[in-house]
C-alpha cells in the first residue's frame, strides 16, 4: 500500500512540474471588491492574493491592475514568454525598498525563445490611470525592461503620472538590457543616469538603449548620442557596421581591464566625437582601442582619451589590411605605454590633435602617416628599449618613428607638416630598419622617399627629412630656405609657378622676394596667392593668367600685382577669382585720353568669361584710355563681377560692364574722372560710394539695364544713354531703350535720359521709386505712385518722393518743404507756389503749385499739441479754413497759434487751464469778447456791432469738436456764455437792415400754444433763465441741481462768495461753482451723501421744493393743508413740509393723473412755471 501511494505521489509531482506556471496562479473571480477586497491586483476582474502572482499569470496584451500599495522584497516579473503587458498602478504605489535583485523592483520582458506576433504591440507599460494620486514605484533598481534575444526588440514605456524613485546606491530608475529600448523624452532620457544611448530608428521615432552595441543596431542614420556619463563593465564595439558614437560633452568611464572600444569586424568602423573615454583599471591588457580586422575605420573628434598602464592607446594588427586611423582636434594620453601602433597597411591621419606617451608616439610599421596642424603636440617622455620579442611596438623613445620592418602592409611613409614634436631622451622624429632577427636598427637607405617633413618644430635635429626648399631655424622649426621665392606652408620653392603646380587643393602659396613673372593657374585648381607685401610683376604677358578658383590676398601690406606691358593686364580672369587685399594696378600705364593709348594701354582686371569677387584690396590705374575693369562674356558664357569692399580708381571708366556681363556692386569705393560705371548689360548697385558718372548704355540692338538701391551712394550724373553713330554713312539707332531704375541711395548729381551723338529715335528709360538727391528730380521720370516732394532744409541730397504728402510729413523736420505734385501742369500755363507755413517747430512747410489766376482754397485747421490754432497770415492779412484766395503770386500762408496756458506755470493757485477765444466776422459788423482767452465755465460777454444798414443775422459760439455752445442775450447787442473746457469760435454774420426775418416767439421751440409759453416767456424776459441757445429753450430737457443754484444766485444779484469750495465733485473752476458754493453757505442746498453735491444730476421736484423753500425763508407749513395725491406717500420725508408748502402756493401742481411725483425730474418748462410762480408771488 505504501508503494502504491508513494508511486501515486511520484506521478502527481511529475503532473504538476508538467503544468505551466500560470495553471499553478490562485485566481479568484468572486471576491466581493471594496474594504472587504485584500488582494494586491487583478487582471479583467480576476483578483491575485500578489502582486507577483498576477504579473506572472498575465498573458499577451492584458493589464493588470494594483489594486493597493504593496512592498516587496522580490521582483515581480512577467512570465518571459509574453509582451504588451501593461501594469496599472491605480494610484497605488509599490516599495521596493527591500529588493536586492539585479533584475530590479518590475522586471518586464522576455526571454530567450519569445518570438513577436506580426500585427500585435509588444510595448511592456507601466502607467497610472489615477491622477494626481500614488503612481510611484521606489527602490535601488526601479524598473527593468529585458529581452532574452537581442534579435527581437522590445519596447518599454513609462507613462504620465508614474515615478520611479531610486534609494539606497542605485543609479537608474530604468535599466535597459539586450535589445529593450525606451521612446526618448524629456522625461525618460533621465530614467538612464548612467549613460543612455539615444538613436533614431527607421521608423523617425528616437529611442533610448542600455548600450552602444544595441543602439547602433537601430541607429538608421548610424549616429548614436550618448545621454549621460557612463561607468560600467561593457566596452564599446562597433559590431558589423560603420556608426558615429556623439558622447554629448559626457563621460565614458570604462571599469574593466581589457579594452575599452573594440572594431570587432571586417569592414566596421566608429567615429566617436565630443566627450572624453577613460579606464579605472590599473593597466589595459589589450589597449584603449583594438582595431583586429580589415578595413576598419577609427575616427576620435574633440575626444580626450586615456588609457592606464603599459599598453597602447590604439593598435591594429600587422597581419590586417586598409586600416584607418584619423584624430582630429582630440588628445591621446598613455603616459605608461605607447600612444599609436600601426603595423597594418591603411593609414593614420593626425590633425590638430596631442598624443602624450611613454615609449613612442606614433609607430608605423606599414602604411602612411600624415601629421598636420599647428595644434598638433606629440610627446614621449620614456628611455629607449631594447626590443626582445619577435613582434609588436618598439620601445624607441620617438614622438614618431618609421620603421621598415619588412611587414606584409608595405613600406610605412609619412608627411610631416605641422606641429610640435619632442622626445625628452630620443629623437623627436626616427626612421629606421629594424631586424626582427637579430632586434637590431639599421640606417634606412633613400628614407627621403618615404618620408617627408615640410612643416613642424622638433626637439632634435631633423635635417635627413626635410623636403627641398627647407631648413631648420635656431628653434628647430622648419622655415623655407633662404633661396625660396615662394613657399606653401614652410616648404620654399624657386619659382611661384613651381609652387603653384605643387600646390594642393586649397593651399596658401605666399610669395617671400619680389618676382618678375607670368602666371599661369591651371583650371581645376585651387590655391590662394598671398602677396605678403612683395611685387608680382609680368615678364612678357598677362602678369596672371587664372583658369582655376585663385584668391589673392596680401597677408603683410604693400603687395602688389604689376603689369608694365601694353595690351596685357594684370589679371585676366577665366574662372573663379576673388581679391581679399593686395593692389592690382598697370604701373607704366600711358593712356592719357580716350583716343591717345600713349604705347601702353590695357585693363588692370579682365574678367573675360569668368566669376569675380572683389571683397577688398585696391584696383588702381591713372590712365584715360583704357578702363580700369572690365567685365565681358559671350552668348554662351556670362561674366560675373561682384564688387563687395575695396578701393577702384582711373583716370577714364573705372568699371565697364560690357556685352553679356553681369555687375553687382554692394560696397567698395569706385573713383574716376569720368564714368565710374559704365553699363552696357545687367548691373545692380545696392551700395558703395561711385565717385563719378553712372551711365547705362543702348546701341543697336542691345540695351543696359541698371538698379540702384539701398545705401548706394553716386557722387555724380546718372543717366540713361542711347547711343547713336554712323558707320560708313549709315546712321545706325538703337532699337531697344536703356533702362535706370533708382529705388533707393543717394545720388549727388543729375538724374535722366540722355544720348551720343544725333538725336536718337528712342530715349533712354528712368524710373524713380526712391532715394536722396541732390537735385529735384523732373516728375516724368518718378514712378506714377509719388506724388509728394520732400526738400531737406540741409544736406547735400535734400530731395526725396513719396506717396503722399501725409507720408511726405512723416519723414520731415522743420524748415523742410513738402511739395504737393498731384498737380497735374500744363506746360504752356505759368504757376505760382502757395507755401503753407506750420509754424510748429515740428513740420516741413507744404508747397501747393497753383495755376496763375486760379483760386486757392485754405485748408482744415492743423493741430499741435498745447495749442491752440488762430487764422492762417499772408501780408497782414488773416485767412481761415475754406477761405478762398485768388493765386497770381507766389504766397506764404503762416499759421499762427496761441499756448494752451497752465496756470500753475504762472503762479495761479487755482491751477486752472485757459483756452483761446477766436472771434469771426463777414466783414459787415465786428464782433469781440470780454477776453482773448478763458478757463471751462467762465462766463464770456459777446459784443456784436452791425456796421451801418446792417443788423445781426446769426451769432454762433463753438467748441473744438463743432458742438454749439449756450448763448444767452442781455441786450440788443450783448450776450453771453460759458467758456467750453476748449478752444472755441464765435462768429456773427450780418445782414441789411430789413432782411432778417423776425420770429413771432422768442424760441423756436417754444409755441404759444404750448402750456409753458407764458413761463419761459417771463423767465426769459426777467432774466431767470435763459436759452440754450440764441433761438431754443430746450423745454423738455432736464435741469441739473447746478442749473437750479446758478439761478437763484443770479436772482439773488450774484453776491460775493465767502465759502471755499463745499463739495468733492464741486471743482473750484466750474461755471456754477460760486453759486453752488453760496446756495450751500446759506443753506438752500445740500449735498447727497460722500461729501458731494451732484451738480450734474437733474434736480426731482421734491428736490427744488426743498431748496426753493429754504429760499423762501423755511416758512411754517404745518398749517397748511396738503392737497391729496395718489402718492403723497411717496414723498421723502425730509421734503413733506417743502412739498406742503410748494402746493399750498401754488408753485407745484399734480400731474395728469392725480400724482405728484415727488422723485420725477423736472423739466426746464415744469422750472419755469415752477420760477414764474415763486417770482410773482414770493420773491417780489
Amino acid at each position: 500500500m505504501k508503494k502504491r501511494l508513494l508511486a501515486s505521489l511520484m506521478c502527481l509531482c511529475l503532473l504538476v512540474g508538467l503544468l505551466p506556471a500560470t495553471a499553478l496562479a490562485a485566481g479568484v473571480t468572486d471576491c466581493p471588491g471594496g474594504e472587504a477586497c485584500n488582494h494586491e491586483a487583478a487582471i479583467e476582474g480576476m483578483h491575485y492574493d500578489t502582486l507577483k502572482e498576477a504579473m506572472g499569470a498575465a498573458k499577451n496584451g492584458e493589464t493588470v491592475d494594483l489594486l493597493r500599495n504593496v512592498t516587496l522584497t522580490k521582483s515581480v516579473e512577467t512570465a518571459g514568454k509574453v509582451s504588451g503587458i501593461t501594469l496599472d498602478l491605480n494610484g497605488h504605489n509599490i516599495d521596493g525598498t527591500a529588493v536586492t535583485s539585479s533584475n530590479g523592483v518590475v522586471w518586464m520582458g522576455t526571454k530567450y525563445g519569445w518570438k513577436p506576433v506580426e500585427g500585435t504591440d509588444n510595448t511592456m507599460k507601466i502607467i497610472n490611470s489615477v491622477s494626481d494620486q500614488g503612481g510611484e514605484i521606489k527602490g535601488t533598481l526601479p524598473v527593468q525592461f529585458s529581452t532574452g534575444d537581442s534579435r527581437y526588440p522590445i519596447p518599454g514605456e513609462i507613462g504620465e503620472g508614474v515615478t520611479l524613485t531610486v534609494t539606497g546606491d542605485g543609479t537608474d530608475a530604468v535599466q535597459l538590457k539586450s535589445s529593450a529600448y525606451l521612446v526618448y523624452s524629456e522625461n525618460s532620457r533621465d530614467y538612464i543616469k548612467n549613460g543612455g544611448f539615444k538613436v533614431t530608428a527607421a521608423d523617425g521615432i528616437e529611442r533610448i538603449y542600455g548600450s552602444y552595441a544595441n543602439a547602433a543596431k537601430a541607429a538608421h542614420n548610424g549616429v548614436v548620442t550618448m545621454l549621460h556619463d557612463y561607468s560600467g563593465k561593457e566596452s564599446i564595439s562597433s559590431g558589423n557596421r560603420v556608426g558615429v558614437l556623439d558622447l554629448g560633452g559626457n563621460t565614458f568611464t570604462y571599469l574593466n581591464s581589457d579594452k575599452m572600444i573594440n572594431i570587432n569586424y571586417d569592414n566596421a568602423g566608429i567615429t566617436i566625437q565630443n566627450g572624453t573615454l577613460t579606464a579605472n583599471a590599473e593597466v589595459l591588457s589589450e589597449g584603449g582601442v583594438t582595431a583586429l580586422y580589415n578595413n576598419t575605420t577609427l575616427v576620435l573628434e574633440h575626444v580626450t582619451m586615456n588609457v592606464p598602464g603599459n599598453s597602447y592607446g590604439i593598435v591594429t594588427n600587422g597581419t590586417n589590411t586598409g586600416n584607418t586611423i584619423t584624430l582630429k582636434d582630440s588628445t591621446l594620453n598613455v603616459p605608461d605605454g605607447y600612444g599609436i601602433y600601426f603595423p597594418s597597411s591603411g593609414s593614420v591621419a593626425i590633425e590638430d590633435s596631442v598624443i602624450n606617451a611613454k615609449y613612442s608616439g606614433v609607430q608605423m610599421c606599414s602604411g602612411s602617416l600624415t601629421v598636420k596642424g599647428d595644434k598638433t603636440a606629440i610627446t614621449t617622455t620614456g628611455e629607449p628599449q631594447q626590443k626582445t620579442e619577435n613582434d609588436g611596438a618598439i620601445a624607441d623613445g620617438a614622438a614618431i618613428s618609421v620603421i621598415n620592418r619588412s611587414y606584409p602592409g608595405g613600406t610605412p611613409t609619412m608627411s610631416i607638416t605641422g606641429g610640435t614634436f619632442s622626445s625628452k631622451n630620443a629623437d623627436a622624429v626616427k626612421a629606421y630598419t629594424f631586424s626582427n632577427t637579430d632586434k637590431t636598427e639599421g640606417e634606412w637607405e633613400g628614407v627621403k622617399e618615404f618620408v617627408s617633413i615640410s612643416g613642424g618644430t622638433f626637439s632634435s635635429d631633423v635635417t635627413d627629412y626635410l623636403d627641398d626648399g627647407c631648413e631648420l631655424d635656431e628653434t628647430g622649426s622648419v622655415v623655407p630656405s633662404d633661396d625660396s621665392v615662394a613657399s606653401i606652408g614652410n616648404k620654399g620653392y624657386h619659382s611661384l609657378e613651381a609652387a603653384i603646380t605643387e600646390a594642393k587643393e586649397g593651399a596658401t602659396v605666399t610669395l617671400l622676394k619680389n618676382v618678375t613673372e607670368d602666371v599661369t593657374i591651371p583650371a581645376n585648381t585651387t590655391v590662394t596667392l598671398d602677396l605678403n607685401g612683395k611685387t608680382l610683376t609680368n615678364e612678357s604677358s598677362h602678369t596672371i593668367t587664372n583658369h582655376g578658383t585663385l584668391t589673392i590676398k596680401d597677408s603683410v601690406g604693400g603687395g602688389t600685382v604689376d603689369n608694365v606691358t601694353h595690351a596685357k593686364g594684370a589679371l585676366v580672369n577665366y574662372g573663379n577669382a576673388i581679391l581679399e587685399s593686395g593692389t592690382l594696378t598697370r604701373s607704366k600705364e600711358a593712356g592719357s585720353s580716350p583716343s591717345t593709348s600713349g604705347g601702353n594701354s590695357w585693363y588692370v582686371v579682365d574678367n573675360n568669361k569668368g566669376t569675380m569677387t572683389v571683397k577688398g584690396g585696391n584696383i588702381v590705374s591713372t590712365g584715360k584710355f583704357s578702363s580700369l575693369i572690365r567685365n565681358i562674356g559671350d552668348s554662351t558664357t556670362k561674366a560675373q563681377l561682384t564688387i563687395e569692399s575695396g578701393k577702384l580708381s582711373n583716370g577714364f571708366i573705372a568699371v565697364k560692364n560690357d556685352d553679356n556681363g553681369d555687375l553687382k556692386i554692394s560696397g567698395g569705393e569706385i573713383t574716376s574722372d569720368d564714368q565710374a560705371v559704365q553699363n552696357w548689360s545687367q548691373a545692380e548697385i545696392s551700395g558703395g560710394t561711385m565717385n563719378g558718372a553712372v551711365y547705362t548704355w543702348a546701341a543697336d540692338n542691345s540695351a543696359g539695364q541698371m538698379t540702384i538701391s539701398g545705401d548706394a551712394k553716386i557722387n555724380g550724373n546718372v543717366y540713361s544713354v542711347q547711343y547713336v553713330y554712323t558707320d560708313n554713312e549709315i546712321v545706325h539707332q538703337p532699337i531697344v531703350s536703356a533702362a535706370t531704375k533708382i529705388e533707393g541711395g543717394t545720388i549727388v548729381g543729375n538724374v535722366g535720359a540722355a544720348y551720343s551723338g544725333s538725336a536718337p529715335n528712342t530715349l533712354g528709360v528712368v524710373t524713380v521709386s526712391g532715394g536722396n538727391f541732390s537735385v529735384p528730380v523732373q516728375e516724368k521720370y518718378l514712378a506714377d505712385n509719388l506724388k509728394a516732394e520732400l526738400q531737406k532744409s540741409d544736406g547735400e541730397a535734400p530731395y526725396s518722393y513719396y506717396p503722399t504728402t501725409e507720408e511726405a510729413q512723416k519723414h520731415a523736420s522743420s524748415g523742410d518743404t513738402v511739395t504737393d505734385l498731384t498737380v497735374s501742369k500744363d506746360p504752356d500755363k505759368t504757376y505760382h507756389d502757395v507755401m503753407l507755413d506750420y509754424a510748429d517747430g515740428v513740420s516741413a512747410n507744404l508747397k501747393t503749385p497753383v495755376e496763375s489766376g486760379k483760386s486757392y482754397t485754405v485748408p482744415a485747421d492743423p493741430s499741435r499739441s498745447g495749442y491752440d490754432f488762430l487764422y492762417w497770415t499772408s501780408g497782414g492779412n488773416r485767412y481761415y479754413a475754406g477761405n478762398t484766395i485768388q493765386v497770381n503770386e507766389n504766397i506764404t500762408l503762416t499759421a499762427n497759434w496761441k499756448e494752451q496756458k497752465d496756470d500753475s506755470s504762472s503762479g495761479s493757485s487755482d491751477n486752472e487751464r485757459t483756452y483761446a477765444i477766436i472771434t469771426e466776422d463777414d466783414g459787415n459788423g465786428s464782433v469781440t469778447v470780454s477776453a482773448d482767452e478763458a478757463s471751462a465755465g467762465t462766463r464770456i460777454t459777446v459784443t456784436v456791432k452791425p456796421d451801418a444798414g446792417y443788423e445781426l443775422d446769426e451769432l454762433t459760439v463753438t467748441d473744438s469738436k463743432n458742438k454749439d455752445l449756450k448763448i444767452t442775450k442781455r441786450s440788443e447787442t450783448t450776450y453771453t456764455f460759458h467758456m467750453a473746457d476748449s478752444k472755441v469760435t464765435v462768429e456773427a454774420s450780418f445782414a441789411k437792415d430789413g432782411t432778417v426775418q423776425q420770429p413771432d416767439t422768442r424760441f423756436d421751440d417754444v409755441a404759444k400754444s404750448a402750456w409753458y409759453y407764458n413761463a419761459v416767456e417771463y423767465v426769459a424776459e426777467n432774466g431767470i433763465m435763459s436759452g440754450v441757445s440764441a433761438r431754443e429753450f430746450a423745454p423738455n430737457a432736464g435741469f441739473s441741481r447746478a442749473m437750479l443754484a446758478q439761478t437763484l444766485y443770479a436772482m439773488s444779484g450774484k453776491p460775493a462768495v465767502k465759502a471755499e469750495s463745499t463739495f468733492a465733485d464741486v471743482a473750484a473752476n466750474a461755471w456754477y461753482a460760486d453759486a453752488v458754493n453760496w446756495a450751500a453757505e446759506k443753506g438752500y442746498v445740500s449735498g447727497v451723501g460722500d461729501g458731494k453735491f451732484a451738480p450734474d444730476a437733474s434736480v426731482t421736484r421734491e428736490q427744488m421744493a426743498l431748496i426753493l423753500y429754504r429760499y423762501a425763508g423755511s416758512p411754517d407749513a404745518s398749517g397748511m393743508a396738503q392737497k391729496e395725491f395718489t402718492d403723497s406717500s411717496s414723498v421723502s420725508a425730509y421734503a413733506v413740509d417743502a412739498i406742503r408748502w410748494a402746493v399750498h402756493e401754488g408753485l407745484i401742481s399734480g400731474m395728469e393723473n392725480n400724482t405728484l411725483a415727488p422723485q420725477g425730474t423736472a423739466t426746464r418748462a415744469q422750472v419755469a412755471q415752477i420760477l414764474m410762480n415763486f417770482h410773482q408771488k414770493l420773491d417780489k
